[in-house]
Formats: C-alpha cells, structure tokens, sequence
C-alpha cells in the first residue's frame, strides 16, 4: 500500500451514510447528466468545426482547407470589387513610397559591405522575385490572401552568392522543432511535385520531399538527409506569418475576416439590383371592361414601346410589393461595407472611394491616421526580414571561400557568428518614406505663418510640397556662392553690386 494512503480506525471512521442503493442512484444521475452536457459540448463544437484544433501542432485548420480559404480569399481579391480595392489599398500604405534598404558602411574606411548588399538588391533574378515594387506588390497580395510567406535562400558555396525564391505556402506541410524547445525550429518540410520537360517536349510530374534549415540553424553534424528526403543546407528558409493564432505557426490572410461579408453586399446589390429592374419592368395598369377594347389598348401600348404599362381587367388588381416601414436603397449595404473594411484595417470613406458622400473630409482624414499605424506595423514585419536577409548575405559574403568580405566566423551553439574586421560597420538600415496626409493648403498657410523660418528652409518646404524636381539645381540659382539666399527678385548680378557698394571683394562664385 503507498504511504500516502492512511487506513481509517475505528475511532475516527466517518459517520455511516446513507445506504448504497441511493449513493447508486445518485451517481447514476450524475453519469446521466455528464454525459448530456459532453453532449451538447460535442454539438457546439461541430457547429464551430472551422476552428477546431486538430493535430499534434494543434493546427486551427487542414491543410487542405488553408488552400481552399486561400484560393477563395485570391480570387475575391482579383473579382470582388470590395476586396479588391482593399487589399490594394493596403499594398499602397505598406508599399506605394517604396523602401530604402542600406548598410551603414559605404566602404570609406576598410571593405565596401554596402556593396555587397547592393549587387543582391539589384540582381536581376532577384529583383523578379523580392526588390522589385512588382515582386512586393505580389509578396503583400500573398499575406492578404494566404497569411504566409516561405522565402528560400539558395546559395554558392564557393562566392556567397545569394538569391532568393518564395515558395508556394501549400508545399510546406511540416516543421521539425527541437523536442525541448518548440520556438527553436530546425527544418521545414516541403511537399510538392516536380516537373520535368524532356528534349522531344514531355511532361512528367515526380512527388518531391525535400528540407530546408530555418535561417540562422547550422549544427556542427548536418546529415544529407532526413528521413531518407534530402536536406538543402544551402537553401535556409525564412518565413513571415500574419495573423497567426495562439498556438499556431501558420498565418491566416487578412481578407479572411472580410470574406463573408463582402459576400453579403455583394447579394445585397445584386438583389437590389433585381429589385430596382423589377420596379421599372411595369410603369402603369390599364383596365378595360370588353375584350376588345384590352385588346386594343395593349395594341397601342406594345406600338409605343416595351414593358411599359400592364392590361387587366377590371377585377384584376396588380401591385408591387411595398416597401413602407423598410429602407430598400444603395446605402442600406454600408453596415456590410463597414464590416469589410474593419477586417482590411482601412477606412470606409477610402473602400468606397466617395468620402464626399460617406462623411465629411475631415472624418476621412482623421480615419486615415490608425491606417497609417496599420501600415507601419506590417512595414515593421518587413523590415525584420530585409535586416534578416541582409545579415545572411553579409554573412556568406564571409563564410565562402571566394567570398568578397574578410572576416572571423566561429560556431555558436547550432549557429554561426560572423564579425567582421575593426572599421567595419555591417547595421542594416531600413527606411520607409514619411506618409504625409496633411492637406496642401494647411501645409503651405503653416509654413507661411512661421515668421521666424530662414527663407531657403521656407522654400525648400514649399517645392517639397509641391513636389518639385531637381530642387538642389533650383536652390542653386537661388542662392549665391556662400549659400546666400538671393531672393525672388534679385540676381547674381545685384548681389555683386552689394557686395561691391559694401566694399566686399566681389567673387567668381557669386
């Protein structure tokens, strides 16, 4: 008997209870009633099936069905008109100004590790796949949709040199993580099938299993294989997820949550639209009391023209459907259209493309600043990845034997820690352009109204604003050698004659 169990002596026994056949009979009524609550559980849980976890990674959806809901979610994005100019919009906050992606050092003192980063940048393949604001366009169209993106970093071993290729979402199934820790993951397992083309033009399609090391994860043993599939050591993976839910690693796009309801107005337009055609089907009712006379009255009505008036007779009534107490018209779909733009995160005014009418120039405004948080926000998302990958190529720049940088590398754990010599300087830097929603008008009585403000900083703000180029060659002429502002009205030439009444010694510059 363990010792945590104590026997009962006589002296301290618990009173007698009740007798066994009610104790029974209690406990049977108690089964009873568990059993009809798991019931109900059970039946509440299959009416919210869609969010179930399955699994071992306790995955909210199949695989399967992450495909479906992607492909649903990519051609409303392509076919739904609300959808569609959401989603855009998003990509125009996130990525209309572009990004500017630099290391620190500029090769001034010591290696050119700029350079480096540069030649990845503007490779032409890359570019395709990930610099371009074509490719970036695509990347976020494939958040919104799919809530994933798979990047792979093929790379030579002997340069360093690195491209870069996404991966479709559906082909990564699996992720092996360290059985102590989930949040270090090792591999990621990809499924997919291969096409190959022959000389003479045939097509053959070969199921492929193939691994892929999260980036960063270099253990000193790298076996070829895993269970009996190959490993890419020199292909890492980076993955970026949005959306993600709690206990998951896979993201969910951002059109999910607008999805039913942009289903909704559409039906309710197109109803609408039913409704409204209906309306102008019948204009009138002509009642006759002889058939001829009907006869001739529809003659008469179907020579002046289509569908235009109804012939009955006198004891039969025809009348559409009224619509008094209800409010049948365009902008009963709003609260859908509401619904759609708070899942895209984008104002109302802007999803509809008519604040005129949908509220006042200021409400869209003042809705347009958390849009800008949304945006930098996901912009942060992205630059995790930029300084990532920059790290990366920096780092085999080094590790390569024909590599264009010099520098020490030591192992770390299951990871590889590059440095590089002294005077070298290897901080990503990521800069997004300013989104400047203030109106022009407030802009320029702003910078008017500053009495204090030099008048070559004043100018420089107006053609900022007003969106001037070559504006360093306009600052030229409008200031002498030393830096000097000359004015609106004044030349190169009054200003030698001051300098000359002054007693100033008149210069080539000026």
């Amino acid at each position: 008997m363990p010792d945590w169990v104590i026997a009962e002596t006589a002296d301290d026994a618990a009173p007698a209870g009740p007798p066994v056949e009610e104790q029974l009979a209690a406990e049977q009524q108690m089964v009873a009633l568990l059993k009809e609550s798991y019931a109900d559980l059970e039946a509440l849980y299959r009416e919210d099936i869609g969010w179930q976890r399955i699994g071992a990674e306790q995955a909210r959806f199949t695989p399967e069905g992450r495909k479906r809901i992607a492909a649903l979610a990519d051609l409303s994005a392509t076919g739904n008109a609300l959808i569609k100019r959401g989603v855009n919009l998003r990509i125009a906050y996130i990525w209309g100004q572009g990004v500017d992606v630099t290391i620190r050092d500029d090769g001034a003192t010591g290696q050119d590790v700029n350079a480096v980063w540069r030649t990845f940048w503007e490779d032409r393949t890359n570019r395709r796949a990930f610099t371009s604001s074509e490719a970036q366009a695509r990347y976020e169209r494939r958040l919104a949709t799919g809530g994933e993106q798979f990047w792979a970093l093929p790379t030579d071993p002997a340069t360093g040199r690195v491209w870069i290729r996404p991966i479709p979402s559906h082909e990564i199934v699996e992720r092996i993580c360290d059985p102590e820790d989930a949040g270090q993951v090792w591999l990621y397992k990809r499924v997919w099938n291969a096409i190959s083309v022959d000389r003479e033009g045939r097509r053959t399609t070969k199921p492929q299993t193939t691994y892929y090391p999260e980036l960063g994860f270099y253990p000193r043993s790298r076996p070829k294989t895993y269970q009996g599939d190959p490993i890419r050591w020199d292909a890492p993976m980076r993955p970026v997820t949005v959306n993600t839910p709690t206990d998951d690693w896979r993201g969910l796009g951002d059109v999910l949550a607008a999805l039913p309801w942009s289903r909704m107005d559409k039906e309710f337009l197109e109803d609408l639209a039913v409704y409204m055609r209906a309306l102008t089907r019948i204009l009138g009712q002509a009642t006759a009391k002889k058939s001829p006379a009907r006869a001739a009255a529809a003659d008469a009505i179907a020579a002046a023209g289509p569908g235009g008036w109804a012939v009955t007779d006198p004891g039969t009534s025809l009348q559409l459907v009224s619509k008094s107490g209800a409010q049948i018209d365009a902008d009963s779909h709003k609260p859908f259209a509401t619904m759609v733009a708070s899942a895209l995160e984008v104002p109302l005014t802007m999803l509809l493309g008519d604040p005129g009418v949908t509220g006042a120039r200021a409400t869209a405004e003042t809705l347009d600043q958390p849009t800008e948080l949304m945006a930098r926000l996901r912009q942060e998302v992205h630059a995790e990845l930029f300084r990532d990958i920059a790290d990366y190529v920096i780092d085999q720049a080094v590790i390569a034997p024909r590599g264009p940088l010099r520098g020490a590398v030591r192992p770390d754990g299951d990871r590889l820690v590059v440095t590089l010599p002294e005077g070298d300087d290897r901080t990503v830097q990521v800069a997004w352009p300013e989104f400047d929603s203030t109106p022009l008008k407030d802009f320029v009585d702003a910078v008017a109204a500053a009495e204090d403000l030099p008048p070559l900083e004043r100018f420089k703000l107006y053609a900022k604003a007003f969106k001037l180029e070559n504006v360093e060659d306009l600052v030229e002429k409008l200031t002498d050698g030393d830096g000097n502002w000359l004015g609106w009205d004044e030349t190169a030439g009054d200003v030698l004659v001051q300098r000359a009444r002054r007693g100033d010694e008149p210069t080539d510059q000026a």
